[in-house]
């Protein structure tokens, strides 16, 4: 009843912060639980499926490893040479027997040299003959005698023993081995003549299980009567029943991983020997990485707390409503909009701070036309500056020929050096146009081309090679010539051969490239660097080429910065300008 009373007293602003703050928290700590929950099982279910897939790869390759011994066993039992020697008595003379067991000796190295990781083979005979495969020292008593003997004779197929220091056959006190036995029955006779015994090193084992389980697990081998065949920690391998009953059974519905105190074990039976491969997993080590993002999340869950606290406060201040309609105002600024209006209704410094954000953009639209008008008046006033200055040594420089060619009778060259001149003139011109299509643009350069091949006749040759798909776009007025006339005072005429000047073009979805190339004498790489650098922005470096930075900064003006001019030279072979504009219809 109290809590009741002292929520009906609280104001509106205060319930509706309350209301805000814990419809907010109540979700994202139930969503965070979960993601925890959800993420702990993952990381735990992927680490031990990918820690039962190593233990059974290993296993596996265990198994393979026993087949093999196996199969060299049953070599042994089924050899003739050991079959006929081990059926009759050990002969009395010395010699006889010598050659008898260097002759098996050499047999069953024959036949330990087809399998790897094999420490040696041994034959132990009812009628006492001891043979090996290596040159290991045999023992001297009487093999027959002993427990792992009887133990093998009684038993219709390979018997394994566990890993000892004690080797059944010779002499070892360095060296952990594991063993294993198979009887020899006489084919004639079908009596037990005897056993083979085969020794591997330990090694060989902890090689099977070397891989590693996280950066702390480990696998190890025991065998059916829980004795170690290897083990990382070497001086556990003497100890015995290592793991009880209940420790090594399988969970029910024949898993094959459990945990036990604080490990996840993984076992994997052998179906040739009846071994275990063992794998062992801190369960902390299962879980680290679900720990980690549970910090994690509990961090993002304290943040969006404080924020929500913060942000429903701030919200029944009503401040909320005027920043947004103000942010995103700024942001059609930001993207180029500069025709945004603000209008407040609030008085407050929220409403002061739009007013004068709403002046500040209608000042700068007043700027930026200033600037614009003046900077397109100082263009055109550079343009026409740079006209100036072109046309009048150009016109000169073609009346003078004429009047020689007037001189020299040659009334033909003189009638088509006065057309051409009329004609470039006439497309210069273009009645104030700026703008003209790419086909006129081809006949002015055509005609430049002309009147410049009539001085310099033995200097050059030209071919004009434009598809008809592209002339009838438009492009800036008067940008061929400049490039030809740079093509021809400073690349052919600096060689001493007869040069070429190529015009071609190529067109693609959205833009048409004009190449301008001439076999003159060419630029080196550095200057190149330099020329193609000033074109992108950066500075001229002492560079005169007032003329094609001119044409370059025409085109960008007109067509923006993703088009103008591209130059590609090699020095001594010549220079290909390209010009690129987009496709625009006249």
């Amino acid at each position: 009843m109290n809590l009741s009373r002292v929520y009906s007293n609280l104001s509106i602003n205060k319930k509706f912060l309350l209301h805000f703050i814990v419809l907010s928290l109540i979700p994202i700590l139930i969503l965070g639980g979960i993601a925890y929950f959800i993420t702990y099982k993952i990381s735990k279910e992927n680490a031990i499926n990918y820690s039962e897939v190593i233990v059974q790869q290993s296993t596996r390759e265990m198994d393979n490893f026993l087949i093999e011994v196996n199969n060299a066993a049953l070599m042994a039992v089924k050899e003739p040479d050991i079959q006929e020697s081990l059926r009759t008595p050990l002969s009395d003379d010395i010699m006889i027997r010598y050659n008898e067991e260097l002759k098996l000796n050499k047999r069953l190295h024959f036949i330990q040299s087809f399998y790897d990781n094999l420490y040696g083979i041994y034959v132990i005979s009812e009628n006492g003959g001891k043979y090996k495969s290596n040159s290991r020292v045999v023992k001297g008593e009487d093999l027959t005698k002993s427990e792992n003997y009887k133990s093998v004779i009684s038993q219709n197929k390979m018997v394994w023993f566990s890993t000892s220091s004690d080797a059944p056959v010779v002499k070892n006190n360095v060296e952990l081995l594991v063993s294993a036995g198979l009887r020899i029955r006489d084919k004639l006779s079908g009596n037990i003549s005897g056993i083979v015994y085969v020794d591997i090193q330990e090694s060989v084992f902890s090689n099977f299980v070397g891989a590693e389980l996280g950066k702390n697990g480990y696998m190890y081998i025991i065998d059916e009567h829980n004795n170690l065949i290897t083990h990382p920690n070497k001086d556990l391998i003497y100890q015995t029943n290592l793991l009880d009953s209940s420790t090594s059974k399988n969970l029910m519905d024949g898993s094959n991983s459990h945990s036990l105190d604080d490990f996840i074990i993984i076992e994997e039976k052998s179906s040739v020997s009846g071994w275990k491969v063992i794998g062992v997993i801190p369960i902390n080590e299962l879980t680290k990485e679900s720990k980690i993002i549970r910090g994690f999340i509990a961090g993002i869950l304290l943040i969006v707390c404080i924020f929500a606290t913060v942000f429903a406060f701030l919200i029944y201040r009503n401040i909320f409503t005027p920043i947004k309609e103000m942010t995103i105002s700024m942001k059609k600024v930001e993207a180029g909009d500069l025709q945004v209006t603000m209008s407040s209704r609030y008085k407050d410094e929220i409403g002061q701070l739009s007013n004068s954000f709403s002046l500040m953009i209608r000042r700068m639209r007043r700027l930026i036309a200033k600037v614009y008008k003046e900077q397109e008046s100082l263009r055109q006033a550079e343009l026409k500056s740079l006209q100036y200055q072109i046309n009048p040594h150009f016109l000169y420089n073609t009346l003078d020929s004429i009047v020689w060619l007037a001189r020299a009778n040659k009334n033909d060259e003189v009638i088509k050096m006065i057309l051409s001149i009329t004609k470039l003139f006439r497309i210069g011109i273009s009645k104030g146009k700026d703008i003209i299509t790419i086909q006129e643009e081809i006949e002015h350069a055509d005609n430049y081309l002309i009147i410049q091949k009539t001085r310099y006749s033995k200097k050059f040759d030209y071919k004009i090679e434009i598809p008809d798909s592209v002339k009838q776009y438009s492009i800036v007025k008067v940008i061929l010539q400049p490039l030809i006339e740079n093509a021809i005072y400073h690349g052919i005429k600096m060689k001493k051969e007869k040069g070429f000047i190529y015009i071609s073009a190529k067109e693609s979805a959205d833009s048409i490239t004009i190449l301008i190339h001439d076999t003159g004498i060419g630029m080196s790489k550095e200057k190149l660097e330099k020329l193609n650098n000033v074109l992108m922005g950066q500075p001229e470096e002492s560079m005169s080429i007032y003329g094609i930075k001119n044409v370059d900064e025409r085109l960008k003006l007109f067509y923006g910065r993703n088009y103008g001019l591209k130059f590609r030279s090699v020095f001594q072979e010549g220079t290909t300008v390209e010009v690129k504009i987009p496709k625009v219809y006249s």
